[in-house]
């Protein structure tokens, strides 16, 4: 029954499509998959088990790359069905890995071993050359207000967690024997989560003094030729300017990516009376836009009242603002829509202060990675996240990045400012729930209180690498135990739920 593992990696695709029900989802997907291996005889069976999982969860989940490589490389279509396909086999690839590290274990410690290799590969895949840092089971656990767990473990941590309770019912139906043990197991370590997540949800007391700061975002809603025009660029920046003189004044105003969507030193001379005018209001704003250095780009933040990026993009979207060299090699005929890879140069400054404001910034697709803010914080009160997601008319990725905001600021325990174009702009509190968004896709503007909170989290002092040396330390002490303690296979009482295969 290895076929079984479409069937899991749809439903586990599908798991961060949907809302509350995303994580019970995700946990029958992962249930299943546990079950059918153990039950499977043949270490080729549950290599294809888990080799068909992965095809099925990327296909689905990535569906969506089709149009985005298609509105990168144009008319070369052939890139699109050539590359989409070959990411998606390396993709699911990783899972083979699976099968070869529990060949030799017994049922039973399999599924102790199952939900810490799993986590590894979670974490592993945000530093392949492939860079695609995708969807984990841990960034769904704000949907059933599991917030505390994310400020103390993140969402690397909130993996696991899922991971270990699948494997915990996986082990409560194919243990035909201990049943009653199985169960009360399950029962113990899911009301230990709900228990801890209230605990660590308690405010802390530094949190008592928390400020606040007000910040106007601007929502944008441009696409397609107007992005590139230079008279629409220089006309929507005059507009997006004295969209940001209004009264009342902010203490900070936030543009979405790509407000500046040509290099700054092409557009300066004509927008400069409009900038001027920010500074002798006193008005602060930050944008999203590109620098050009020599023939390269670069994805950057600006500031208003300086001429040089205070920020440059670090996390470049793969096969779209980079292309690795074997693959320029490959189609070196072949360039990007905008002609040429995103160069990135390192940041000389972490964290960024507008007034009451100590902030850590951040581009779009780099929310993917866990450490896109924890990383930088030392003394930071806020997060700035711009993003432009004009090129994906698909609903549930645009809704899903304001997901990720959610879940970076529930790690951090920071506001986060996510300001976007044709998305999802919001004020996200230090919770991960949204405070205020915007209703519609008109551009508008939106005047919030930003919480400011100096509490740093478990997460953001302690990171997540130590859940490697605790996955490799379990790893270890269950193959060595499978080791000095064989265990005949029929010792573990269950009953066959599919044929020997």
């Amino acid at each position: 029954m290895w076929w079984l593992g479409i069937i899991a990696g749809v439903v586990s695709a599908v798991s961060y499509r949907v809302d509350s029900f995303g994580v019970g989802l995700s946990i029958v997907a992962f249930t299943l998959v546990f079950v059918v291996h153990v039950n499977l005889k043949t270490f080729r069976s549950k290599s294809a088990l888990w080799f068909l999982y992965g095809i099925a969860y990327y296909t689905t989940s990535l569906w969506w790359v089709n149009g985005y490589l298609a509105q990168e490389y144009g008319d070369a279509s052939w890139v699109r069905w050539g590359l989409w396909p070959l990411l998606v086999v390396i993709l699911s690839s990783s899972f083979l890995i699976i099968p070869w590290l529990v060949a030799t274990l017994t049922p039973s410690r399999t599924l102790i071993a199952l939900p810490f290799i799993l986590v590894s590969l979670d974490i592993l895949r945000e530093h392949t050359d492939f860079s695609f840092a995708w969807l984990h089971p841990g960034l769904l656990l704000l949907d059933v207000g599991f917030s505390g767990w994310l400020s103390a473990v993140g969402a690397f941590g909130g993996g696991l967690m899922v991971y270990l309770l699948s494997s915990s019912i996986a082990w409560l139906i194919v243990n035909q024997s201990g049943r009653h043990k199985a169960l009360t197991l399950v029962a113990v370590i899911l009301m230990s989560f709900l228990l801890i997540n209230q605990l660590l949800f308690l405010p802390q007391p530094s949190e008592q003094n928390e400020s606040n700061a007000s910040v106007r975002l601007l929502h944008g809603n441009f696409a397609g030729p107007h992005k590139l025009s230079k008279n629409d660029v220089i006309e929507r920046v005059q507009r997006y300017v004295s969209l940001s003189l209004q009264a009342p004044k902010a203490d900070i105003v936030v543009w979405p990516e790509s407000s500046m969507s040509l290099p700054y030193e092409e557009i300066q001379p004509f927008v400069k009376n409009s900038l001027d005018k920010l500074k002798q209001k006193g008005v602060v704003v930050v944008w999203g836009g590109q620098a050009r250095n020599g023939q390269h780009l670069q994805n950057v933040i600006y500031r208003s009242d300086r001429s040089s990026p205070i920020y440059f993009k670090q996390r470049l979207v793969p096969f779209g603002e980079y292309r690795p060299a074997w693959f320029i090699d490959w189609i070196e005929r072949v360039t990007l829509s905008r002609g040429g890879d995103i160069q990135v140069l390192p940041n000389s400054i972490q964290e960024h202060e507008f007034g009451s404001l100590r902030a850590v910034l951040a581009v779009c697709y780099e929310a993917l990675y866990s450490d896109v803010f924890a990383s930088k914080l030392h003394a930071g009160n806020v997060a700035f996240l711009l993003s432009d997601v004009e090129w994906t008319h698909t609903p549930w990725v645009k809704q899903f990045l304001l997901k990720l905001s959610q879940v970076r600021a529930a790690e951090v325990g920071k506001s986060v400012i996510y300001a976007t174009n044709q998305g999802h702009t919001s004020l996200v509190g230090p919770d991960g729930a949204v405070l205020r968004h915007v209703e519609s896709q008109a551009t508008q503007v939106m005047d919030v209180s930003v919480p400011l909170n100096e509490h740093q989290t478990l997460y953001t002092q302690h990171g997540h690498l130590w859940l490697l040396w605790l996955s490799g330390g379990a790893l270890l002490l269950t193959h060595l135990a499978n080791r000095r303690h064989p265990i005949k296979p029929n010792s573990f009482t269950q009953k066959r739920l599919f044929r020997a295969q």
